[in-house]
């Protein structure tokens, strides 16, 4: 299932029938629907259609679904209509984070009591739909802390592990040991550089990240899911959009061919 997706979030202002035409002329194999639901229309059995009608018009899978936060009130209904709607277009996988990015270490008890609660629902979901959860990385420290201890307690036939490089690498440069850590339980990765702090989801080359030390962990655990590309407009040194576009496929590509390198 390897291939090159890109996230709907590398700009929202671009309607999504006109993203995945361009999409589809970078190169790219997949696309992934980002958070902005109102952007995609994916909660809605019409925005779901639409979506399906693009996939096919544009012969461009669907990867993956950016969820909803798990500790969030509405969690369960809004994961409830994505899960339905990955079941409709042949989506494996929803990413979600189990917290805010970042929260008082005071809370964790409580919040982790709350998230326990939920795990059996979004179980769930999970078997209803025949889909995968994905906890995706967030600040360093606390929050991620929570998403470890989450993952750690979860299921594997249920929930994976998506591996955020931006967010990991925040005050960096750091060690990839979070990766290197959760490979075994890898089901999608949300790749892009970064800069400095608030300056990131960058494409691969305009800021600090180790790239090569990523492609050698995910080669040695015969890395196969599409390679996600969550990269964004706004601070990139790419302001034409085709372009970035195209420079973004470029570098994904030669990072894929490095996780596929023989040994």
């Amino acid at each position: 299932m390897n291939g090159i997706s890109i996230s709907t979030c590398f700009d929202y202002q671009i309607p999504i029938d006109v993203q995945f035409q361009m999409i589809k002329k970078a190169g790219f194999d997949y696309v992934s629907i980002g958070s902005n639901y109102d952007h995609s229309g994916i909660l809605e059995k019409t925005g779901i259609h639409k979506i399906k009608e693009l996939c096919k018009e544009y012969q461009l899978g669907i990867d993956t679904i950016h969820g909803y936060a798990m500790d969030k009130s509405d969690t369960l209904n809004i994961n409830e209509k994505l899960s339905v709607a990955a079941e409709m277009l042949n989506v494996p996988t929803i990413v979600l984070h189990c917290s805010a990015f970042t929260f008082n270490p005071d809370t964790y008890n409580q919040r982790k009591t709350d998230v326990m609660n939920k795990l059996p629902d979004f179980q769930n979901l999970a078997k209803q739909h025949g889909i995968k959860f994905a906890f995706e990385n967030v600040l360093p420290g606390v929050a991620t802390d929570f998403m470890e201890d989450i993952l750690n307690y979860s299921k594997p036939k249920y929930f994976g592990f998506c591996y955020d490089s931006a967010h990991n690498q925040i005050d960096g440069p750091r060690s990839f040991d979070l990766l290197s850590k959760h490979s075994d339980r890898l089901c999608a990765v949300h790749i892009s550089d970064r800069i400095k702090e608030m300056v990131d989801h960058v494409t691969p080359g305009e800021g600090f990240i180790n790239f090569q030390a990523i492609a050698d962990i995910l080669r040695s655990h015969s890395y196969n899911f599409p390679l996600l590309m969550e990269v964004m407009t706004t601070h990139s040194q790419y302001k034409d959009t085709d372009k970035f576009l195209q420079i973004t496929y470029s570098k994904a590509k030669e990072l894929l061919n490095e996780i596929q390198r023989e040994s």
